[in-house]
């Protein structure tokens, strides 16, 4: 289920190919691999493979040999260690490598308010609709799918109409922004 841009993304399932090579003076026959990890970001699906006989000083790369997948959360940039064990029916070899995940950075930059129904003075009066646009960039190394913004205020004078809006998918870099639609309540002063 990766998308196929050779990199680890959140919540991404992939595949990794695995290449052996057998410094000894013998072969190396019936090898088997099996990779694990502590780290929380990540889940091993498939952890075990089988390399077959390994020639003195020759190569076996297996396609696909794992899969895993990575967590919805994992941090951008976050580096994984991965531990493999390697073993033929006489010898063990263990190794690990590292491979970095990749996610979205989500950060607010700015709005602006919009009352072209009301007054036009930029700010809400009482009684008036108005639209706040919300502007939300993307700083990670990763694309984000399917972003919805929620607006909520606890000013007891704002009533948020909009629900929940898409802002759709975010590249690596790029802005997007949306507007949600408010009223500012008409207050009725005693006497």
């Amino acid at each position: 289920s990766g998308n196929n841009n050779g990199k680890l993304d959140y919540g991404e399932t992939v595949t990794l190919d695995m290449t052996l090579k057998n410094l000894g003076s013998e072969n190396a026959e019936n090898v088997t691999a099996t990779i694990s990890s502590n780290d929380e970001y990540i889940s091993i699906l498939d952890g075990t493979t089988a390399a077959g006989t390994i020639l003195s000083d020759q190569t076996a790369v297996v396609t696909g040999a794992f899969s895993i997948k990575a967590a919805e959360n994992v941090p951008d940039g976050h580096k994984i260690r991965i531990n493999m064990e390697a073993t033929d029916s006489d010898s063990v070899w263990n190794s690990s490598f590292i491979i970095k995940a990749f996610a979205p950075i989500l950060n607010y930059v700015n709005f602006t308010v919009s009352d072209i129904n009301g007054n036009n003075n930029g700010r809400p009066d009482p009684g008036e609709t108005l639209d706040i646009t919300v502007s939300v960039t993307n700083k990670g190394a990763a694309d984000a799918y399917n972003v919805y913004g929620l607006l909520e205020s606890s000013d007891p004078y704002i009533q948020i109409i909009s629900g929940p809006v898409l802002f759709g998918d975010i590249a690596q870099n790029a802005t997007v922004t949306q507007s949600f639609q408010v009223s500012s309540v008409v207050i009725t002063q005693p006497g």
